[in-house]
């Protein structure tokens, strides 16, 4: 690691006792791929193997975020030099082929807002086609022109944003960045499909007043356990209190910025009302 502390190596390959780019170097960056963007984080972000605050995860994540996507990790258009010069704005991504890594979907699963919407919205811009608005595979369009399997999973780390089931939970709005919800601004979801069943939510702000509503239509065909919604004010203010159809609710989390909801088959009206900022 750049502060000079180590982590268990995590292989791609079952018997490759390290990196595969150092087992076999060819001097082809698509070793370096298998490294960053194939292989043991998927046992956390795709099997549901490995629990993702766990301290293989972690080690992980902090070696991918601090090494691979800095330094290991590069394109004709995002060099390692340049990647660590500009570590904020190009880092929390892979560079070869971003859609074959799932760290946006660890994060997730980690409940890191921030670093969900950070490693997001890096790597949109690198590979967006704004003529025909689909995804090439490689960043800086050097490869593979809409590729299917990139396109869906940019579509896919775009829902997470908005929808996102954590077993038998369902999160709403879950990272949604903050400055959506500046007063007058609402998120709208529409007919939503999930494991569940289809929901909606719309979620309105008026922090002028102190206060941001939400209204949810839960899914019905196979309710789940619970619902969480997130409530994220643009200033960072805590919430202080919440109603539910009119009533006191306190079932919620001012630090973790979401409420708690039982599941209905009617519509779920939320009010939450903010304090002073987060410290």
């Amino acid at each position: 690691m750049p502060d000079g502390t180590w982590v268990p190596p995590y292989p791609t390959v079952v018997y490759s006792y390290g990196r595969v780019s150092d087992m076999h170097p060819s001097g082809n960056r698509a070793a370096e791929s298998y490294d960053v963007e194939h292989g043991s984080q998927h046992l956390a972000a795709a099997f549901d193997i490995l629990e993702p605050h766990s301290d293989d995860v972690n080690w992980m994540v902090n070696h991918l975020e601090d090494v691979c996507f800095l330094f290991d990790n590069r394109t004709v258009c995002h060099e390692g030099e340049d990647n660590r010069q500009n570590w904020f704005d190009k880092g929390g991504f892979s560079k070869y082929q971003p859609a074959h890594s799932r760290i946006v979907r660890i994060h997730g699963l980690r409940d890191d807002v921030k670093a969900v919407i950070r490693s997001n919205f890096n790597e949109i811009p690198g590979g967006f086609d704004s003529e025909n608005l689909s995804f090439w595979e490689h960043p800086c369009a050097t490869a593979a022109w809409n590729k299917t399997h990139t396109t869906g999973r940019m579509v896919a780390q775009s829902r997470q944003m908005f929808v996102m089931e954590k077993g038998n939970q369902l999160w709403l709005a879950p990272f949604v960045p903050n400055h959506y919800l500046k007063d007058g601004q609402k998120v709208s979801v529409k007919n939503a499909p999930t494991h569940f069943g289809h929901t909606n939510y719309v979620i309105t702000s008026s922090v002028n007043k102190g206060f941001i509503e939400a209204v949810v239509d839960p899914p019905t065909r196979n309710a789940p356990d619970e619902i969480i919604i997130r409530i994220r004010h643009p200033e960072g203010k805590l919430i202080r209190s919440v109603s539910v159809n009119g009533r006191a609710h306190t079932d919620f989390s001012a630090e973790k910025e979401y409420v708690r909801l039982k599941p209905s088959e009617t519509t779920i009206k939320v009010r939450a009302e903010f304090g002073p900022p987060k410290k």
